[in-house]
């Protein structure tokens, strides 16, 4: 979606894509947290990893 934008609102764009990098990120660490004090440390990994790999 960035690249059929403007190229004058590209840089809005990747302000918006790091935004949600930054919260996914966020979102990741206390997933992982909150998994660590009930499942352990192996649904942290397996539940997210999948989504991070490209298609």
């Amino acid at each position: 979606m960035c690249l059929k934008i403007a190229q004058r609102q590209i840089a809005i764009c990747d302000e918006l894509m790091i935004l949600l990098t930054a919260m996914y990120v966020v979102h990741y660490l206390v997933f992982c947290f909150s998994v660590l004090s009930t499942w352990g440390t192996r649904a942290c990994g397996w539940w997210y990893l999948p989504s991070l790999v490209p298609t």
